[in-house]
């Protein structure tokens, strides 16, 4: 939100992350000077709409001088799912998901992700265990509370998913999740910091 009031000069701005059954929708909105996208240069817009893109997403910025901004990116949701990777070619790829299977009661085969959570604050741990509990699809394979414990719980249990804090204690978030990422098979990494 500091690009927000430094750059736009934005008295307000809202950040809406919103999920139905198959994509994730985040929607940045803010109410500064705004720009006139015709002739914008920077702003990172092309590598936003590259990495959304890549994953099969979209992005797309919409302003106007002294309007505001919207940013609006729409993911897949199993591409949030799916780390990415290095191929051959040297661009990265999606990787499929691990998860173990289960029988849903369509006859189907539906995912179970297994989690583990990543906080130096028993009472979030507990809380993101609690909110998780009741998803049938879902799974809270184990804790960690420090990015050492984190690495190292994440080689024995191979999770599909980290839910991870950045700031911690000793190992912080961002040097577990280099290592996290270095793991064979490594899990998907998904940030949640205050």
């Amino acid at each position: 939100m500091v690009a927000v009031g430094k750059h736009a000069r934005a008295i307000s701005a809202s950040v809406v992350l919103a999920f139905d059954e198959n994509v994730a929708t985040l929607v940045v909105a803010d109410d500064g000077i705004g720009f006139d996208p015709e002739r914008a240069v920077g702003f990172g817009r092309g590598q936003l709409r590259s990495r959304a893109t890549q994953v099969g997403g979209q992005a797309e910025i919409s302003s106007r001088t002294g309007g505001g901004t919207t940013v609006r990116v729409t993911i897949p949701l199993v591409a949030l799912l799916r780390p990415l990777v290095p191929s051959d070619q040297g661009r990265a790829e999606p990787r499929a998901v691990q998860g173990s299977s289960t029988s849903s009661a369509g006859g189907g085969r539906a995912v179970m992700l297994r989690l583990l959570l990543v906080d130096d604050h028993p009472v979030v741990r507990a809380g993101l265990r609690g909110m998780l509990a009741g998803e049938p699809d879902l799974e809270v394979v184990g804790e960690a509370a420090d990015g050492e414990e984190a690495v190292r719980i994440s080689a024995e249990l191979k999770p599909d998913v980290v839910l991870m804090d950045l700031r911690m204690p000793g190992i912080d978030g961002a040097e577990a999740t280099r290592r996290i990422a270095a793991l064979d098979p490594a899990p998907a990494v998904l940030v949640l910091t205050t």
